[in-house]
């Protein structure tokens, strides 16, 4: 249906955030319909790009990036391992706040570079909807003003170009309540001095 006929009918979006949340919305209800009108499905499921998602044991994570390749190795790497559930996932910022309310994961690795609202701005509105998430910002970007940003939004930073020997234990730490940078951004002045 386009835009154009969505007028039509009367239904009109004044941001692309009520579009997500309209989606969001009708997978609830279609949900709550084929429970008889109760939110038990929703206790034991869970929704990821209008799929239902029954829920394992583990950590459960939210996947947050737009580069398709970096997904699907994050999703091999922690599926490989019982301890860890991916129960959503988003490619953007906007989706990814209005999933984390709706699932409140563990564990959110989230992007900075995002479309329609960056991982930084989403990290602040998941913090307020999903205290309880811990973040962990996985980012080519090195910039020590951006990581800096990011470490006072989430618990730590692994760059993608060190994903593989650290991602795993960067989100152990994470879990574990402690702060973890890429040794890739040791050598930043900022981080060397406000985070040993």
């Amino acid at each position: 249906m386009s835009a154009h006929s969505l007028k039509d009918i009367g239904i009109v979006f004044t941001s692309v955030e009520e579009r997500y949340q309209l989606v969001l919305d009708k997978w609830i209800a279609a949900l709550r319909k084929k429970n008889h009108g109760t939110d038990a499905l929703l206790q034991n499921e869970f929704i990821s790009h209008g799929t239902v998602m029954t829920r394992q044991p583990g950590i459960r994570v939210l996947l947050v990036d737009d580069f398709v390749p970096w997904i699907g190795y994050v999703s091999t790497t922690l599926e490989a391992s019982p301890d860890y559930q991916i129960v959503g996932q988003a490619s953007d910022g906007l989706a990814a706040v209005q999933i984390a309310q709706t699932l409140r994961p563990d564990l959110i690795l989230l992007d900075i570079g995002l479309p329609n609202l960056n991982g930084l701005e989403a990290a602040k509105r998941i913090s307020l909807l999903s205290p309880a998430s811990k973040i962990l910002f996985v980012s080519a970007i090195r910039d020590s003003s951006v990581v800096e940003s990011a470490l006072s939004e989430g618990a730590g930073y692994v760059l993608k170009s060190d994903g593989r020997s650290e991602l795993l234990a960067g989100i152990e730490a994470v879990l574990q309540g402690k702060r973890f940078v890429s040794r890739g951004l040791i050598n930043v002045s900022l981080l060397t001095s406000s985070f040993d």
